[in-house]
């Protein structure tokens, strides 16, 4: 018999605007449409097959009402294939690329009806089923995880400047620093989506008892190198997660 999976989860998004684009899904719980300056969910799950993640529509977005909308929509979706994997007992690759397919669809729907552009989303999540899980990402949201005094990033930005670091050309730092001005170069939205599937997901990964996982929009990753981040989350254990979540949310706030 397998041992229960036991996650606590806390998520927090937060905007100096009147509809904050990024928004928080903790397995089953989500955020994607509100004025609230600060938004916070924290829940402690045992359901077989659990959904994390976040989404930004800020980066392409114009229209902030329509991508609220959009959001929603999108959410709605994650939930349902949320609910349909956990009474299965698996996480079905097929059935989340599916879902990444909807949500591009939704996007250049609701760009015609609009008579708009398609306004891209930024989305990285993790899916976890007893000690394995594989993590999902479009755009330049982040996923790492943390593992005693390391955290290790586990997905790469789609970025055009991405390729540069892939090739030798810069390396971390600099692209750290050259990040802000170059555009993303896969997203929710995408024309030619249906034909990139194998760039948007990790191979199926071992976690353990104890990892910490931190999902997070680049309103975090610009704010906080990945020394700082190691800093941070140093005797983490110890530490109640609403206050590292304070600290990561006043800091990219500033």
């Amino acid at each position: 018999m397998s041992e229960i999976l036991t996650v606590s989860a806390s998520g927090i998004t937060a905007s100096k605007q009147d509809i904050n684009l990024d928004n928080i899904y903790v397995d089953g719980r989500y955020v994607s449409d509100h004025t609230e300056p600060q938004s916070r969910i924290s829940k402690t799950s045992t359901a077989d097959v659990q959904v994390y993640a976040v989404t930004d529509a800020g980066a392409l977005a114009k229209d902030r009402e329509r991508a609220a909308r959009d959001t929603d929509s999108i959410y709605r979706d994650l939930y349902r294939i949320n609910e349909e994997m956990d009474a299965d007992g698996f996480f079905d690759r097929q059935a989340i690329w599916q879902f990444l397919l909807n949500a591009g669809d939704t996007l250049q729907t609701s760009a015609y009806r609009a008579n708009g552009e398609v306004q891209g989303m930024s989305f990285a999540g993790i899916f976890l089923q007893n000690g394995k899980g594989i993590a999902v990402h479009a755009g330049d949201s982040r996923i790492y995880v943390i593992r005693g005094d390391k955290v290790l990033k586990i997905t790469d930005d789609h970025l055009e400047v991405t390729t540069l670091l892939q090739n030798g050309i810069i390396n971390q730092d600099q692209m750290e620093i050259h990040k802000k001005n170059s555009r993303l170069s896969a997203y929710l939205g995408m024309e030619g989506l249906e034909a990139e599937e194998d760039i948007f997901f990790t191979k199926t990964f071992k976690f353990y008892a104890g990892d910490i996982f931190l999902i997070c929009t680049d309103g975090v990753s610009d704010t906080f190198r990945q020394a700082d981040l190691e800093r941070l989350f140093r005797n983490s254990h110890d530490v109640d997660p609403s206050v590292i979540l304070q600290v990561l949310s006043d800091r990219a706030y500033d």
